[in-house]
């Protein structure tokens, strides 16, 4: 089968789920790692789009790399 062949809606939506299922450990000191380019994101410029509220000691917050733009999760535990 070529690329070609898949429907673009159908290519998009597996991308946006490949994307958001990786998950990263946060640290408040030394920021995140993009599991997609490797870029390190500190301070100021992890990419944050949103955060949860603390579930007990851990925190769950959603980036867009500012480096590639891959869409990832990270986990923070206190």
């Amino acid at each position: 089968m070529h690329g070609k062949d898949i429907p673009l809606d159908v290519v998009r939506e597996i991308v946006s789920r490949v994307q958001h299922t990786r998950v990263v450990d946060y640290s408040p000191r030394d920021g995140v790692t993009c599991p997609v380019c490797g870029g390190r994101l500190r301070w100021g410029k992890m990419g944050v789009t949103h955060s949860l509220p603390w579930s007990g000691r851990v925190r769950e917050r959603y980036h867009r790399c500012t480096l590639c733009g891959a869409q990832f999760k990270s986990v923070e535990e206190g």
